[in-house]
């Protein structure tokens, strides 16, 4: 009600009968100039040429002046703070006043629709309640132009409904200020519920005869045949932003990136992640796609590499991503280029009403990359090694860089933003829009910048922009940022009972008399209260998400400020809330829920706090991406998984693995807590809107493959054109032997060694492995990086095929890592005596330090079974030298001589004395000639070259031991050219269980266990005295 409201704002500062005066003093029956407010004729008063002082216009003096008096109306909510504003009145009618038993007395209010509380003056409250305490209120009232109104306090006061009801309302005490009882909507709300239905302008019905229609239809109809006749033109004026990107020439003209990496930066090379065999031929031909059309160019060595992960689209198609998160982006420099302010960007559009968004397509990987940063691109396949010549998603400094180039390319341009890969453009008509629309498409062909044509929106009276939706009324919250609250489905139990108020609570600041409002709700949590949703429960349930709606709950969001999303799952939907932390509290900006699909109700609880996450961050991926944000969850962990600092957990499930890569290109901070600190989040779970999950923000692919059995080679034989005839045939006795010259024929030349076990075709001792698993077998023996003897010995204690020596020869040959670190050839004019060779395992071992990524690494070598140990240490002293050895040696026993350089812990008499008390003959080799100490150097080279080949660059002692301890497996396992034998086969004098072990099937049946008896029965006789054990007793335990 406008009328009231500028009645209560005139009357906040004098009475009714004062304001009635000061309108008559302006009356004709007067002679007082209305111009200078002397008593002569108006029409001759020589102010008439006067400027005021107060509104700058001519015609009279400031004394006079209608714009000076300003009023107090309103109390508004702005970030919980309480607005007292100023109005200028120029019609003055009487105020709207209502009288109300108050405490069994009678007091006068002024109707202010639009104050949040209602308020008495510090007079008022001395008249009326004198001995009444006030109780402390934090409520903080302002004034529009920022002048503080000083609180008293607040009391609660029992008002008379016109139902003859009694109901208790909060009433606030202010200084003299204000000069009169002001009744907001706090009261109005429960007082008079129904006063808002005036205001219902959806309720207002226009009428619109049929001539009207008809006009309003044709001109729509004028309209869009306009601005279509404009996109078919955009077509042809400007083939150079609608084709396709396809040669390097194309790129963004005169534009580069060049990447900046930090002091003392390392480079890391990391290894490939494996691809499922069904994606590889689609991998390799978009590899060969993105290189034609100079996206990627191959190398053969680097520095630097990172892993690439594939992304399938919903076309069938894949994408390829780069996992840069623990290789390029703990170095690179990020640019401090600001993204745009949302107030900037909205504020530039003012006046519009004609609006275009352009989008940009395949943004980033339209800015080419200077030469001398590319090798920082590098990413390691299973084709080997390329690297990107343009810019592409997963680099941290690539927003900002991204939006420096579009910025300088469209600079001078009026009414035109740019956020990233979208550009608004903002006109007064569709004429306006269109020639603005011309610059900038024409500055974007001039720099050779394409847009997805199909994805852009031309000419629209209204568009959604920057997570607001922008008209020529200006710029508005769009409705869905509340509405996973306000279409919230009704609790069915109280668990989500209690979740909604949690909500409640969290935002109890924006909710006056939030306990008067769910007095209903809360009974109904009450302990031996029957669950019954009643009618008032109902109106509860409405009327709280209707104060949510009406608050100032909402911000606008900001770059500036610090961004936190806070996600939550139930077993039946997902909740997340993005907010800002204004003053140490958190603001929300946007809610979002959504129901789970029956597939994903079925996920662990780790799948589904993941899915909130990832549901978080698909939602809100505008406002993210690019800017540092906290990452809220109740779920521990997930700390450990979605690890910033931390690699990409292989051993995790295939899902969370790829969830992993899609946070990977965000930057954020973990940050765990409890789920009674989270309620905002936890309440939009348990009350989901219907929704689907749209996980394709990039459903990305990194297979970790499961060790390969026997069971596999079964399945896969019977399946195999080659091998299930040979099977056959080996059943039947190969008659007709003649009919097989083909495939079949290697197969035919050792029939005599070939048999079936468990479905499993055996040639001698060895399984024979199908065509469609030989390339995995190769990737097993080949795991740590043997050389070709070494896998060849391997293979012939477990696998065969046909040409199976030709195979390995030829898969180690394109080994890239094998081939970059090939031992140097050159001969050695020195000439060594060998050391005897010894007779026993454990008779003669050599000891040596080897310095990886600055962890020192204690390697002992055996040399009779060429045993091989490794221990990553925090220090090299002697103390910890012999600590290591003795935990050792209590495994194998002490060595009769122990071989070592010149080093300071070696030489150290701790090391001497510990050798003689343990009968060990030490020795050490000549200085300045380590080569002497031959068998631990070259246990030193064997640990180093497999450490670099197997792409070991952690810098953590626990991690690296862990990797070590893998390496060691393989090593020890694989058959020594010296030996004939593996290590582990001599030392401990059986073959350990490894993958290879369990490809082969075990020949015979099933062990059967007999269980037999332990100890010696005793029979007793009847009445014979025994002793009884009692374990329950804490002192005598037979009885």
């Amino acid at each position: 009600s406008s009328q009231s409201t500028n009645q209560s704002a005139e009357g906040s500062k004098r009475g009714s009968q004062s304001y009635s005066q000061s309108q008559q003093g302006s009356s004709k029956e007067t002679s007082q100039c209305y111009r200078c407010g002397r008593t002569h004729d108006a029409r001759n008063c020589p102010a008439k040429q006067w400027e005021c002082f107060n509104c700058k216009l001519k015609g009279h003096v400031s004394v006079m002046c209608r714009n000076k008096k300003k009023n107090i109306k309103l109390v508004e909510t702005v970030n919980n703070v309480q607005c007292i504003n100023s109005i200028e009145s120029l019609k003055v009618n009487e105020p709207l006043i209502i009288d109300l038993v108050v405490n069994d007395q009678i007091m006068t209010f002024e109707v202010d629709s639009g104050a949040s509380v209602t308020v008495i003056p510090k007079v008022i409250f001395d008249r009326y309640f004198e001995k009444t305490k006030l109780k402390k209120e934090k409520c903080n009232l302002s004034s529009v132009n920022g002048e503080s109104i000083t609180v008293v306090g607040q009391l609660i006061v029992n008002v008379c409904t016109s139902k003859n009801e009694i109901i208790k309302l909060p009433l606030i005490v202010t200084e003299n200020c204000v000069k009169k009882s002001l009744l907001g909507r706090s009261w109005l709300n429960e007082l008079f519920p129904e006063w808002k239905n005036i205001f219902d302008c959806h309720k207002i019905k226009l009428e619109c005869n049929e001539v009207n229609c008809k006009k309003i239809e044709g001109i729509k109809k004028s309209n869009e045949n306009q601005v279509n006749d404009i996109v078919s033109e955009i077509k042809l004026k400007f083939p150079g932003v609608v084709k396709r990107l396809v040669n390097e020439e194309e790129c963004i003209k005169n534009h580069e990136v060049n990447l900046e990496l930090r002091e003392n930066s390392v480079p890391k090379f990391q290894r490939a992640y494996q691809v499922p065999y069904a994606l590889k031929p689609a991998v390799e031909e978009e590899l060969v796609r993105l290189e034609k059309e100079g996206v990627i160019s191959h190398v053969v060595t680097s520095e630097w590499a990172s892993p690439i992960v594939i992304v399938p689209k919903k076309n069938n198609k894949i994408r390829i991503c780069v996992d840069f998160k623990n290789t390029l982006n703990p170095y690179v420099k990020v640019d401090q280029h600001p993204l745009p302010r949302i107030d900037d960007v909205f504020n530039n559009l003012t006046g519009g009403q004609c609006f275009t968004v352009i989008d940009l397509s395949e943004a980033y990987l339209q800015l080419q990359v200077a030469s001398s940063s590319r090798h920082f691109l590098t990413v390691n396949t299973h084709k080997g090694l390329y690297q990107f010549n343009r810019l592409c998603y997963g680099i941290a400094s690539a927003p900002s860089k991204f939006q420096a180039v579009m910025e300088n390319i469209l600079i001078g341009l009026e009414n035109i933003q740019v956020y990233l890969d979208d550009i608004i453009i903002s006109g007064k008509s569709i004429d306006d829009c269109k020639n603005k629309v011309w610059l900038v498409l024409s500055r974007l062909q001039e720099y050779r910048v394409k847009i997805n044509f199909d994805k852009c929106q031309f000419f629209r009276s209204s568009v959604v922009f920057l997570g607001h939706m922008i008209d020529k009324h200006g710029v508005h919250p769009t409705d869905d940022k509340m509405e996973a609250i306000l279409n919230a489905p009704q609790p069915k139990d109280i668990s989500q009972l209690k979740s909604f108020l949690g909500l409640i609570n969290y935002y109890q600041g924006y909710i006056p008399m939030s306990s008067t409002i769910l007095a209903a709700l809360y009974n109904l949590t009450k302990k031996n209260v029957k669950w019954i949703w009643s009618k008032e429960c109902e109106a509860a349930f409405k009327r709280a998400k209707s104060v949510l709606k009406e608050s100032q709950l909402l911000v606008t969001y900001n770059p500036d400020l610090p961004l936190i999303l806070t996600c939550d799952s139930s077993s039946y939907g997902v909740g997340a809330v993005l907010s800002h932390i204004i003053d140490k509290e958190e603001k929300p900006i946007v809610f979002a829920s959504s129901t789970l699909s029956a597939a994903e109700k079925n996920y662990s609880q780790i799948d589904r706090e993941a899915l909130a996450i990832i549901f978080g961050i698909k939602k809100f991926h505008k406002y993210l991406f690019g800017r540092k944000f906290i990452l809220v969850s109740d779920h521990l962990p997930l700390k450990t998984l979605f690890n910033q600092n931390k690699n990409i957990p292989v051993h995790a499930s295939s899902r969370l693995q790829r969830w992993a890569i899609i946070l990977s290109g965000y930057d954020y901070e973990f940050q765990y807590r409890k789920g009674s600190n989270i309620n905002n989040a936890d309440a939009l779970s348990r009350l989901p809107i219907e929704g689907n999950i749209d996980e394709d923000l990039g459903s990305i692919m990194l297979v970790e493959q499961l060790p390969l059995t026997f069971h596999e080679i079964a399945k896969q034989t019977s399946e195999d054109a080659v091998l299930k005839i040979v099977c056959e045939q080996v059943k039947s006795g190969w008659v007709g032997h003649k009919n097989y010259k083909n495939e079949s024929e290697p197969y035919f030349r050792r029939r005599s060694e070939l048999s079936i076990e468990k479905e499993c075709l055996i040639i001698g001792n060895r399984v024979v492995v199908p065509n469609i698993l030989r390339q995995q077998v190769l990737n097993i023996l080949h795991k740590n990086h043997p050389g070709i003897v070494r896998s060849k010995m391997l293979a012939r204690s477990y696998v065969w095929w046909p040409n199976i020596d030709s195979c390995i020869e030829k898969y180690i040959k394109c080994c890239s890592q094998c081939q970059l670190n090939q031992n140097d050839k050159s001969k050695n004019d020195k000439i060594f005596v060998p050391w005897p060779k010894s007779e026993n395992p454990w008779q003669r071992i050599h000891i040596d330090f080897l310095d990886v990524n600055k962890i020192k690494l204690l390697i002992l070598v055996d040399s009779g079974s060429k045993w091989i140990e490794c221990w990553a240490l925090s220090n090299t002293t002697a103390a910890m030298v012999i600590r290591v050895l003795s935990r050792c040696f209590c495994t194998f026993g002490s060595p009769e001589i122990l071989v070592c350089d010149n080093g300071p812990p070696f030489g150290s008499k701790e090391l001497k004395t510990y050798c003689i008390n343990n009968s060990i003959r030490l020795l050490h080799s000549p200085p300045y000639n380590p080569e002497s100490n031959g068998l631990a150097e070259r246990g030193v080279q064997t640990i180093k070259k497999i450490l670099i080949k197997s792409l070991c660059n952690e810098r953590e002692i626990t991690r690296m031991q862990t990797k070590i301890d893998d390496i060691l497996l393989s090593y020890r396992n694989t058959p020594s050219a010296d030996t004939g034998c593996c290590p582990a086969e001599i030392i401990l004098n059986f073959k350990p269980k490894t993958q290879l072990t369990v490809l082969k099937p075990k020949i015979g049946g099933n062990i059967i266990l007999e269980h037999s008896a332990i100890g010696k029965s005793e029979n007793f006789e009847i009445n014979e005295n025994v002793l009884v054990k009692n374990p329950q007793a804490k002192g005598q335990k037979w009885l």
